[in-house]
């Protein structure tokens, strides 16, 4: 929710981005809180204002303290927040922390914040230590770190295991991993699945492979919802 928040303000749609944030800030998010806070602050509303910045340092206090405990989900939350919020050496050094205790959620996060800066050697080997713990991030950038540089076999392999979990997201990337190669009834499988399941890239993949083979009817019904889709997410 609040990426999103954040893609709506960066094109402008500030009373959009306000909802989403809203809607996350009330979930207990200390992110959503403080940028909501910073929002509203800029168009003259301090009070509010005060009150949701106000809550976000609370919430970040008692992360600090459950710091101190050397509990490491607390460290994973600490660093996201703090990347968030632009503060990305501090964030760093606490997803670090997590990251070396074990958390799989922290290896991937380390592993997109040293992505961010272009360190994709050091990014690659938490994704893959992130990846055989299980967590979905870590397999699906790994997959896709793979594929970019050619080693599709063992990109498939990852992804296929995501996919296998019913994560619409691998599925489609699966789709085109098998269409690449030319195993076209898999990959509409695939396809199928996720479109099924509600992705709008997946309905406009299936539709390109529907065009391909002359079924404009039915791709013309995926584009359409892909299209309805957009609209309800964005």
């Amino acid at each position: 929710m609040v990426s999103l928040a954040s893609l709506l303000m960066g094109r402008g749609e500030k009373a959009e981005a306000e909802t989403w944030y809203r809607r996350a800030a009330d979930t207990g998010d200390p992110a959503a809180m403080s940028l909501l806070g910073h929002l509203l602050d800029e168009r003259g509303e301090k009070a509010e204002a005060e009150t949701w910045s106000r809550r976000a340092a609370e919430a970040e206090t008692w992360y600090r303290r459950a710091t101190d405990t050397g509990d490491p989900g607390a460290m994973c939350t600490l660093g996201h927040l703090l990347k968030r919020r632009g503060e990305k050496t501090e964030a760093e050094t606490w997803m670090r922390r997590a990251a070396d205790a074990g958390h799989s959620a922290a290896m991937y996060n380390l592993g997109v914040l040293l992505t961010e800066r272009g360190e994709k050697t050091e990014a690659e080997a938490w994704y893959r230590r992130a990846a055989d713990n299980g967590n979905p991030g870590g397999m699906f950038n790994l997959g896709e770190l793979l594929a970019a540089r050619g080693e599709k076999a063992e990109a498939e392999t990852w992804i296929r295991r995501l996919a296998d979990t019913g994560r619409p997201n691998a599925m489609r990337f699966l789709g085109h991993l098998l269409d690449e190669r030319g195993e076209k009834a898999e990959a509409e499988t695939w396809m199928r699945r996720a479109a099924d399941a509600g992705h709008p890239g997946a309905m406009d993949s299936l539709a390109i492979l529907l065009t391909e083979r002359g079924e404009k009817t039915e791709a013309e019904t995926w584009i359409r919802r892909a299209a309805e889709v957009g609209r309800t997410t964005h």
